[in-house]
């Protein structure tokens, strides 16, 4: 996490963290018209990421969400399915966080 919020924030990124799903469902609840993008790992404490991401689609399906796990990326599309085409592979570089973030972005303001 640590190194997740230095390679962010030195890229210019401001973070809202949250420390388990419930706080980060509440977050996105009060925030998510303010957000650009998400961030989230599918092991989490308290609600699993899996629903932690249904539950945010249902509030706000607009916001591009990035999966960050040590999965292989075949085991998350399994598990996720299409609810997102965003996903950085842990661990990862002080470049690739930031990149994923920006390209989460750039094919949202495609759409």
């Amino acid at each position: 996490m640590a190194l997740a919020r230095f390679a962010l924030e030195r890229a210019g990124w401001e973070l809202i963290p949250a420390h388990n799903g419930a706080q980060a469902l509440e977050i996105f609840e009060e925030q998510h018209d303010s957000l650009d993008v998400v961030v989230l790992d599918l092991i989490l404490p308290g609600i699993s990421g899996q629903e932690l991401l249904d539950r945010m689609a249902a509030i706000d399906d607009s916001v591009p969400i990035v999966i960050a796990s040590g999965m292989e990326a075949h085991r998350i599309a399994e598990i996720i399915g299409e609810r997102t085409k965003h996903f950085v592979q842990k661990p990862f570089s002080l470049m690739s966080l930031p990149a994923s973030l920006n390209a989460a972005l750039s094919r949202a303001a495609a759409f």
